[in-house]
């Protein structure tokens, strides 16, 4: 509990990094690359980074002065065919990350508001997914508080990632940008 209280003290008492938030441009994937490979186990191709500067993908980064890429936060559309007349169009968050030391000013909850922004203006998806780990407790905690829920059909995924010679379990979660509609207004 003093450390979570610690954590709560920390956001509100430091003023938040400058940072720059964009759209990913070219310049940047030096960059992002150096982030990525600090933040996350995998370790993406070249052809991964290309992908990312074209159509059906959307990348927001946050920028510090000194032009290092400190944020990120990076989807690409996806359209489910399930047989049915009404294929979907939704969002995979593919990652979100901060650099360490920019940690603690909500620079992730930005990123990911920024991103789903971008998503909904620019795209016709009706929801953003992802896969978390299933012992990122604090991802968890995370995505929940921002909407994300856990699908109830397709919610735990055995064996879904596979690093450095390790499975792990995942979850799959969703955030729908459909607002529910409220259970009272379908009584009138």
């Amino acid at each position: 509990a003093a450390a979570t209280t610690a954590a709560a003290a920390d956001v509100e008492s430091g003023a938040p990094p400058p940072v720059t938030w964009r759209e990913l441009r070219a310049e940047d994937l030096p960059s992002l690359r150096r982030l990525d490979d600090h933040l996350f186990p995998v370790k993406y191709t070249d052809s991964f980074y290309r992908r990312l500067l074209s159509d059906g993908y959307f990348v927001v980064v946050a920028v510090a002065p000194s032009a290092e890429v400190v944020a990120v936060a990076s989807a690409r559309t996806v359209r489910y065919e399930d047989g049915g007349p009404n294929p979907t169009n939704d969002a995979y968050i593919m990652t979100l990350g901060v650099r360490d030391t920019f940690r603690r000013h909500r620079l992730g909850t930005k990123a990911l508001q920024l991103l789903i922004q971008l998503l909904r203006e620019r795209t016709d998806c009706v929801a953003a997914e992802l896969h978390v780990k299933a012992e990122n407790a604090g991802a968890m905690t995370f995505y929940k508080r921002f909407g994300f829920e856990i699908d109830p059909e397709h919610g735990f995924s055995r064996d879904h990632y596979y690093i450095e010679g390790h499975n792990y379990h995942a979850f799959y979660m969703r955030y729908s940008f459909v607002p529910r509609r409220n259970r009272w207004c379908t009584l009138l």
